[in-house]
């Protein structure tokens, strides 16, 4: 009986330490796991790093009722069938968090699309093929037109998709970010006959920079104009 007694006793205290023991590391565990995701939250390749207002410059384009409008089913029709036309690619997957609106300038930053309303939305293949379709809105209808489309394989050509690069060159070029502002534009050099596709960066001082989206570094070229 004594023996019984002893291992009942015995066998409770094993069970009060392991259940001590699975707490202790319960609570352990879910340290690591709150300083691992602050660490992630605090990490320079996040976008989260980019200044608010600079990309809601960028995005402006999404709180309105062209958002909308391109999400529709029936405009996804029109907008694969050109896809597929020009690329091949069926059934693209459309990176709507990356839409923008999309500028011609010429290579004094003067508009050259200013009678049009276009706008530049990301899409890829889920196999590693990337590219954009620039569209034209005309609020009389409404209706688009495809005003064209390319692929930028091996990587999209989108702000928050290099946010940790872009923001570190720009630092390093000694950018002012507060009141700065970025855009998705073309730029059009008529005398040799090209376009490059960039995103524009201008400070409080008007100054401009660019970034060339065909650029795997994204350096940050200061303009002179």
């Amino acid at each position: 009986m004594l023996k019984r007694i002893l291992s009942v006793f015995l066998l409770c205290v094993v069970l009060l330490l392991s259940a001590c023991g699975s707490r202790t590391a319960g609570k352990e565990m879910s340290i690591i796991t709150d300083e691992a995701s602050q660490s992630h939250q605090a990490a320079p390749g996040d976008s989260q790093t980019v200044p608010e207002p600079l990309l809601q410059s960028y995005y402006s384009m999404q709180s309105t009722p062209v958002f909308e409008y391109m999400q529709n089913s029936s405009i996804k029709k029109f907008l694969a069938m050109w896809v597929k036309e020009k690329t091949g690619i069926e059934n693209p997957s459309w990176d709507y968090d990356c839409m923008a609106q999309y500028y011609i300038l010429d290579k004094n930053f003067a508009s050259l699309s200013d009678d049009k309303q276009l706008y530049s939305l990301p899409f890829s293949d889920g196999s590693g093929r990337n590219g954009y379709i620039v569209i034209a809105y005309y609020a009389d209808g409404p209706a688009i037109s495809n005003e064209g489309v390319a692929e930028t394989t091996p990587y999209s050509y989108d702000f928050k998709a290099h946010s940790g690069k872009i923001m570190e060159n720009l630092e390093m070029a000694g950018v002012d970010l507060s009141g700065a502002s970025a855009s998705r534009v073309s730029l059009v050099d008529t005398e040799n006959n090209r376009a490059d596709q960039a995103i524009l960066f201008a400070d409080r001082q008007n100054s401009r920079y660019i970034c060339y989206l065909d650029d795997p570094d994204f350096a940050i070229e200061k303009s002179d104009r």
